[in-house]
C-alpha cells in the first residue's frame, strides 16, 4: 500500500468514493484509467499536449556577471513535482537579443532560454536572463560599468533586489554615453557605494526618474561628473 503518492496528495485521497489511502499504485492507476502514470513509485498526471508553457523553470538566475567566458546554466525543468529530461522531454534553445540561435553565453546582452517540449510534450515556454557587468560587487572587485547596456542593466538589477542588497560597491569603468540609447535609473536607497572614479556619464535626453531614482543615508556616490542633461 503506498500512501505517498501524488494523486493521494493532492487529491485529498478520495474522488468520487474512491478511498486512494487503501489502494497500491497499480490498483489506483487501474481504477484513474487513462491520463495517469506511475512514475518514481508516485501515481501522475500524465501531461497533455501544449501545457509545457506551465511547467516550472527553477535555477536558472535573472542576471550573470559577464566573465568573458562561456557561463554555464544550470536549470530544472517540473511539472507537476516531476523533473522533465532534457532531449527526452525537451529541448533548451538558447538565443541572443538579435533571435539568434546561440550555444554559448560569452558576451554580454539579453538572452532567452526557450523549452520546447518533444515526445509526449508539446508547447514552449521562454524565460529570459541577462549577462551583464563584471566584478563580484566587493570593495577590492567592484561590479563595473563600462557602457550603457551595463548601467540600464544595473538599474533593473538594483529595482529587483532592493531588499536584498548591502554593502555593494560599483564603479564606472570609463565614460558612459547614452546618446541614441535609452537611460534607465538605478535606485541607491540601500548600502550602495557607487564611485564615477572621475568619469561620466552624459547625453542623456529623455524624461526620467533622476540620475538615482533614490539614495538613502546608506547609499553614497562619488567622484561622479553629470554631463548634457536634459530631464
Amino acid at each position: 500500500i503506498y500512501n505517498n503518492c501524488y494523486y493521494t496528495f493532492v487529491y485529498f485521497q478520495t474522488q468520487q468514493g474512491l478511498n486512494a489511502v487503501d489502494l497500491s499504485n497499480e490498483e489506483l492507476l487501474s481504477n484513474l484509467g487513462d491520463n495517469w502514470e506511475i512514475y518514481n513509485s508516485e501515481v501522475l498526471p500524465i501531461i497533455g499536449p501544449n501545457l509545457i508553457n506551465v511547467s516550472e523553470i527553477t535555477g536558472l538566475k535573472t542576471f550573470y556577471i559577464y566573465t568573458g567566458t562561456d557561463i554555464p546554466l544550470e536549470y530544472s525543468c517540473n511539472m507537476y513535482e516531476k523533473e522533465l529530461t532534457k532531449d527526452i522531454d525537451f529541448d533548451a534553445i538558447i538565443k541572443n537579443e538579435n533571435k539568434e540561435i546561440v550555444t554559448s553565453c560569452v558576451e554580454k546582452g539579453n538572452y532567452t532560454l526557450t523549452i520546447k517540449g518533444k515526445g509526449n510534450f508539446n508547447g514552449s515556454k521562454e524565460v529570459p536572463f541577462i549577462v551583464c557587468f563584471e566584478g563580484d560587487g566587493t570593495e577590492e572587485n567592484p561590479y563595473l560599468i563600462e557602457n550603457a547596456f551595463d548601467w540600464n542593466s544595473y538599474a533593473k538589477f538594483t529595482k529587483s533586489y532592493s531588499d536584498l542588497i548591502e554593502n555593494l560597491f560599483v564603479s564606472l569603468k570609463n565614460d558612459v554615453s547614452f546618446e541614441n540609447q535609452s537611460f534607465k535609473s538605478p535606485t541607491n536607497s540601500c548600502s550602495v557605494v557607487f564611485n564615477g572614479n572621475g568619469f561620466s556619464i552624459s547625453d542623456i535626453n529623455q524624461g526620467c526618474e533622476g540620475i538615482f531614482s533614490e539614495n538613502s543615508s546608506k547609499g553614497v556616490i562619488k567622484n561622479l561628473w553629470i554631463k548634457n542633461v536634459t530631464f
